[in-house]
């Protein structure tokens, strides 16, 4: 007997953790309360939508004792129709010489009437009238009879209620528009009950704004995958008027892809100024949603709100007993949603809520790092020119914005990061706008009332987007934007534009820099006041295009990212493996510390810069050369001139 004990015991002891594991082997979950057995019948909550490839979803439900449960998913009802054949209960003709047909009304709502004459030769008219709470009215007046095929036929919709008797008088000439009775083959009435229409949920999911150029991109990261979505609504600052994408994001070719899935334009202004309206009306792959505005140079501003109108299945199946019925995805279990329910006439159902769904607390960010352990080749710090430091704290999936120096680099592509001597893989992330503040110095003259400002980018690039100046009160004024000349000989007019604000309050001049020359990053504005108050800038920044990575960190410490190598190409990393998780996945955002230049030469890096184009050492160089030469010639001159005396 103690044997068995201890053999059943080692039986309990092995089986405990193959049913813990198995119970952990989910990703979100919610339960439904069942009140009676019966039929139960819920919405499915957005997060537990989770499609596969094939189409289905994958979702178990698991009942009150754990064991999973059969069930059923459906989109929407269709309407049903049932057809009554009506029986005449009194037909004559009327003192007017009409046919009179009358027959009581089926005990069911009445949606319309179809009516059938055995003669084809027969056409004319019929008025249907009904009584309802013992109150005769007139539903429909003269109704067309058609001839269709050897028959002539009506249908006639009347207004859906439950009637007491129908009357149907019938006003019939044959083709001569001789009066003659009429001879009712059949009359039926149609009982159309309305089906249950798609189960609708708005959602307002996490999202993150960027901008680029003149675009703004929103990205949201949705509840599920496979959602249907109807329509998405945008909260902006300002009208939006120009193009919209609306698409999801791939990892192709290392980067960061964005796939466009709808387009459109907006043309004319809306009463709904700040509302845009974007639609969708299909289901949706991934959980990743982008959303591209361009305003073809108008401002926008922030968007402030997303929100999407969802269309949702339902959820049927058969509780055995009342208690709690748990649906859980991630448990490798597919089933189909179908258009309709696969028994239309089942028993009563009832209808319950599932709770607030929660997430697998064991698969967080760590999970990533835990299941996709993905390593670089090794790494050697020959040929870059710089380095930053980038400190991670913990494990997990990360963003890494480009310091400025990086971005504004000729060659960003050209970067690595690394952990010691081994190669961290990532893939680059969209590029955004990013400003960076520039000093106001005017130069105001007040015998011409005009204002110079000089300004100087950080440095010479391809990268910068535009020169942003702002300033407050009700003006308007024309704006010189100026270039030096070559050799840094004075500047020349490089464009001009009128900036004008009709408010009191604070405005921005936007002035692009996209064709600004690459060797250029001196830019003088000039300002001529005439007859009117001097204008003052209260703030310039200057604006460039930053790129980024996302990248997976395994362990905590310093990683380094390098660059200046201006011949190396973009790595090529094995990123598909992971990219549909990573593409489920918000980054945290990380910061770079400030870039370090590494030893070199004296005629290397930033010195041989000033000795190329129009750079000061270019030209100091030939100073140095002319004054050699004068030397010389002065030095042989007099020697010439007392050879000629001596002679």
């Amino acid at each position: 007997m103690k044997l068995i004990h201890a053999l059943i015991t080692c039986v309990a002891l092995l089986g405990a953790p193959l049913s813990l594991h198995a119970a952990d082997t989910w990703e979100n979950r919610a339960s439904v309360l069942v009140p009676h057995p019966g039929i139960a019948e819920a919405v499915l909550p957005p997060e537990l939508m989770n499609k596969t490839d094939n189409n289905a979803l994958d979702l178990a439900l698991e009942g009150p004792d754990g064991n999973r449960r059969a069930f059923e998913l459906y989109w929407r009802e269709p309407d049903t129709t049932v057809r009554y054949d009506l029986k005449a209960d009194t037909t004559r003709i009327n003192d007017r010489g009409e046919f009179l047909w009358r027959c009581k009304a089926p005990d069911h709502e009445v949606n319309a009437l179809h009516v059938t004459l055995d003669n084809p030769r027969i056409m004319g008219k019929v008025e249907v009238r009904a009584r309802v709470n013992d109150i005769w009215i007139i539903l429909v007046e003269d109704a067309a009879l058609v001839r269709s095929g050897r028959q002539t036929r009506s249908e006639i919709p009347i207004k859906p209620d439950t009637y007491q008797e129908f009357d149907l008088i019938f006003k019939g000439f044959d083709r001569d528009f001789e009066k003659k009775v009429i001879s009712v083959e059949r009359v039926t009435a149609l009982s159309v009950t309305k089906g249950t229409d798609y189960a609708r949920q708005s959602v307002t999911p996490e999202f993150q704004v960027s901008e680029y150029g003149d675009v703004t991109e929103l990205r949201a990261l949705l509840p599920g995958s496979g959602l249907y979505i109807d329509t998405v609504r945008l909260t902006t600052k300002t009208q939006f008027l120009g193009d919209w994408q609306i698409g999801r994001e791939e990892i192709r070719n290392g980067q960061r892809s964005f796939v466009p899935e709808a387009a459109g334009s907006v043309r004319h202004v809306s009463a709904n100024i700040h509302e845009l309206t974007l639609p969708v009306r299909d289901r949706w792959n991934g959980k990743s949603l982008v959303i591209r505005l361009d305003s073809q140079g108008r401002h926008l501003g922030t968007p402030t709100d997303v929100s999407m109108e969802l269309f949702l299945p339902r959820i049927v199946f058969s509780a055995d007993k009342q208690g709690s019925y748990t649906a859980l995805t991630g448990t490798g279990s597919h089933i189909r949603i179908l258009t309709s329910p696969g028994e239309p006439d089942r028993a009563p159902y009832q209808v319950a809520s599932f709770s607030k769904a929660e997430t697998n607390p064991d698969l967080t960010e760590l999970a990533l790092t835990d299941t996709y352990r993905l390593k670089g080749g090794p790494f050697t710090n020959e040929g870059f020119t710089w380095a930053a430091s980038v400190v991670i704290n913990t494990p997990g999936y990360y963003r890494l914005p480009f310091p400025m120096e990086a971005s504004l680099a000729p060659n960003r592509a050209g970067i690595r990061l690394a952990k010691g001597e081994t190669q961290v893989p990532f893939f680059m992330d969209r590029t955004e706008n990013v400003p960076t503040p520039l000093l106001l110095d005017p130069d105001y003259e007040k015998d011409q009332n005009k204002t110079t400002w000089e300004f100087t980018l950080p440095q010479p690039s391809p990268w910068w987007v535009s020169l942003n100046l702002s300033a407050h009160g009700i003006f308007r004024r024309t704006v010189a934007i100026q270039l030096p000349k070559p050799g840094q000989m004075g500047g020349e007019t490089w464009k001009t534009v009128t900036w004008r604000n009709t408010l009191d309050s604070e405005t921005t001049l936007r002035i692009p820099l996209t064709r600004l020359p690459e060797d250029q990053n001196k830019i003088r504005i000039l300002i001529d006041h005439n007859d009117n108050e001097p204008l003052t800038l209260t703030a310039a920044e200057a604006v460039y295009t930053a790129p980024s990575i996302c990248f997976l960190a395994y362990e905590p410490g310093p990683l380094t990212l390098h660059g200046g190598n201006p011949t190396l190409p973009a790595p090529a990393y094995d990123l598909s493996l992971v990219r549909t998780k990573l593409m489920e996945t918000l980054p945290t955002q990380v910061r770079a510390q400030p870039i370090s230049a590494k030893e070199k030469g004296i005629w290397s890096g930033s010195w041989i810069k000033h000795f190329q184009a129009n750079g000061w050492g270019l030209y100091a160089a030939l100073g140095l050369v002319a004054l050699v030469l004068l030397a010389i010639i002065a030095k042989v001159l007099p020697a010439a001139e007392a050879g000629k005396e001596t002679e």
